[in-house]
C-alpha cells in the first residue's frame, strides 16, 4: 500500500487528504481542512501565500503526528494565478488574487493582439482573469525583470517545499498563451523571455523532496518526496471521468468546468463564439469546457447571510424548496456577479431591474441563482453540441457542488439528461491518481479510471418529463443573453 498527501486546494478553502492504494482499491481520509479566501493589502486583491504555505506544512505534520509514513506529497490548485520568484530565491511579493480589478475592462483596452489573436494562441476563452490579461497589467505596473521566474501557484508553494522549480502542461495550459510551448512573439511584445517561465514536465515526475529546514518544522525524519500531480485542480477531477471517448462532466465548485475531452485544441469560429476553451488535462488530453460562475455567487450570498445568523447549506436548499420554482433569473455570466461582498443585494437589484420581479427572502434567492445555474449549463450544452457536432446522453457532475442534490435534479431536469453525481473530493483523487502514477501504482488511463471508481458510489438523477415549462423558462432566460 502507498500512502500520498493529496493537499487539494480550491478558491475558497483548501485541505489535505491521506490516501492508500494498491491500485487496485483505494481509501481515503481528510486529515486537515482549512479556509482560503483572498485578502485586501493596499487596495489590492491577494492571495495570503505564507498563510497557505503555513496550512500544508500543518497538513503534513499532522500525518507526522498521527504516525503515517508518506510516500509523496502533490498539489493542486485552481488556474491562472502566479508568483515571481527574483534573482534571490525570494517571492518578490504577495501574489495577485485573480479577481483583482487591475485587469478590469483588459479585454477591450489591451492593443497587443485582437481578441480573436488572444484566443489563436492556444485556444484559451477570452477572460480577464486569464495570465496573459495579468502579464499585461503587470508590465505596465510592475514589469518583470529578465532574472525573475514566474511560478504558478501550485508550483509556487512546491518550491516553497523544496527549493526546487518546477511546471506541468495542465496548469500551463490555464495562461492562454502556451500549446506545447509559450507563444513567443507574445512575450516578445510584452518584454517577456521564455526564460522567465519553468520548463513543463510531465505529471508524474518529481519535483524535489521536502527541503531538510521544513521537513524540521514538520517533524519528518524521512526524505519525503513532491510529485508534480496535474497543477490544476479541474485536470485533477476530470481525471475521474475519463472514461469512453467523449465524457461529458461539470467539474462543480466556485467555478463550474463544463465540458468534454477531445484530442486536439479545438480552434474554430464556433468555438470562440461559444466562449469555449482548450485546456490540457492528464496526458496532455484537451479538455474542451466553459468556465461559468458556479458555487462562487451563492458562496458569496452565505457569507452576506451568515453575518446575521449561521446558516447551513442544508437550511438554504430546505428554503429553495418552500419558494416558488421559478420566480426570474440572473445572467450568472454577467460581470456583475464577479466581486465579492453583497452578492445577494446584487441579485435582488438585478432581477427587479431586468424582470420587475422582487426577490424578498433567502429562498427565492437561492432558487433563483440554482435555476439559473441550470439554465446556464443548459446554454453551455447547446453551444458545445454546436461545436462538437454530437449528442450526450448522460452528464458527470463531480466536485462539490455533487452535494446538492436539489441542483443535480434541477440540471437533469433543465438539460433534458440523466446525471450521474460523483465524487465530492474528485478534485484530490485526481491528485493521488497523478501522485500513484509518479510511484508506478497505476501506469495509464483505464488503471487511472478503474481505480478512481473504487473510490465514490455514483448517485443517478433522471429527468422529468415534463418538457414544455422548462422550454418556457429556459426562452426567458435566453432574453438575458443577449
Amino acid at each position: 500500500m502507498k500512502k500520498v498527501l493529496a493537499i487539494d486546494l480550491g478558491a475558497s478553502s483548501g485541505r489535505g487528504i491521506v490516501f492508500e492504494s494498491d491500485g487496485k482499491s483505494m481509501n481515503y481520509f481528510e486529515v486537515h481542512r482549512f479556509d482560503n479566501n483572498g485578502i485586501m493589502v493596499d487596495g489590492t486583491l491577494r492571495w495570503d501565500i505564507h498563510k497557505i504555505f503555513a496550512e500544508i506544512v500543518t497538513c503534513i505534520e499532522l500525518c507526522t503526528v498521527r504516525g503515517i509514513h508518506l510516500d509523496s506529497v502533490g498539489i493542486d490548485t485552481w488556474g491562472v494565478d502566479y508568483g515571481i520568484i527574483g534573482l534571490d530565491g525570494k517571492i518578490r511579493e504577495m501574489p495577485y488574487h485573480y479577481r483583482d480589478s487591475r485587469t478590469a475592462g483588459c479585454i477591450d483596452k489591451q492593443e497587443i493582439y485582437s481578441k480573436r489573436q488572444m484566443f489563436d494562441m492556444a485556444g484559451i476563452s477570452l477572460g480577464e482573469f486569464n495570465t496573459s490579461y495579468q502579464l499585461i497589467a503587470q508590465q505596465k505596473s510592475y514589469p518583470l525583470k529578465d532574472t525573475d521566474t514566474l511560478l504558478y501557484i501550485p508550483y509556487l508553494l512546491g518550491y516553497m517545499l523544496t527549493g526546487k522549480l518546477g511546471c506541468d502542461s495542465t496548469i500551463a495550459s490555464t495562461s492562454a498563451f502556451y500549446n506545447g510551448g509559450y507563444d513567443k512573439d507574445f512575450l516578445s511584445k510584452l518584454g517577456l523571455l521564455s526564460s522567465n517561465f519553468v520548463p513543463v514536465s510531465p505529471v508524474g515526475t518529481v519535483l524535489g523532496n521536502i527541503h531538510p529546514r521544513i521537513a524540521k518544522l514538520c517533524q519528518l525524519d524521512y526524505e519525503l518526496p513532491v510529485i508534480m500531480t496535474c497543477g490544476h485542480d479541474t485536470a485533477c477531477a476530470i481525471m475521474t471521468v475519463m472514461e469512453g471517448e467523449h465524457p461529458l462532466y461539470i467539474s462543480s465548485g466556485t467555478w463550474s468546468l463544463f465540458g468534454t475531452l477531445v484530442d486536439n485544441p479545438v480552434i474554430s469560429d464556433t468555438a470562440f463564439d461559444e466562449g469555449y476553451t482548450n485546456e490540457l488535462g492528464f496526458g496532455d488530453k484537451v479538455t474542451l469546457l466553459k468556465n461559468i460562475m458556479g458555487m462562487w455567487i451563492i458562496q458569496e450570498c452565505r457569507r452576506e447571510w451568515q453575518k446575521d445568523k449561521d446558516i447551513s447549506w442544508d437550511e438554504i436548499v430546505a428554503k429553495c424548496q418552500k419558494s416558488d420554482k421559478f420566480k426570474g433569473f440572473i445572467n450568472v455570466g454577467d460581470s456583475l456577479f464577479n466581486p465579492p461582498y453583497h452578492m445577494d443585494e446584487r441579485i435582488v437589484e438585478y432581477v427587479y431591474k431586468t424582470q420587475n420581479i422582487k426577490l424578498s427572502t433567502i429562498g427565492e434567492i437561492a432558487r433563483c441563482f440554482y435555476n439559473s445555474l441550470a439554465m446556464e449549463y443548459r446554454y453551455a450544452l447547446d453551444g458545445l453540441k454546436n461545436i462538437t457536432k454530437r449528442e450526450y446522453d448522460t452528464l458527470h457532475i463531480i466536485g462539490g457542488g455533487t452535494r446538492n442534490g436539489l441542483l443535480n435534479q434541477l440540471v437533469a431536469d433543465c438539460l433534458n439528461i440523466k446525471v450521474v453525481g460523483g465524487c465530492v473530493e474528485a478534485t484530490a483523487i485526481g491528485n493521488a491518481l497523478g501522485q500513484l502514477y509518479g510511484l508506478g501504482v497505476v501506469t495509464n488511463t483505464k488503471e487511472i479510471y478503474e481505480l478512481s471508481q473504487h473510490t465514490f458510489e455514483p448517485v443517478v438523477y433522471m429527468p422529468s418529463k415534463d418538457r414544455k415549462e422548462w422550454d418556457e423558462q429556459y426562452a426567458k432566460y435566453l432574453q438575458l443573453k443577449k
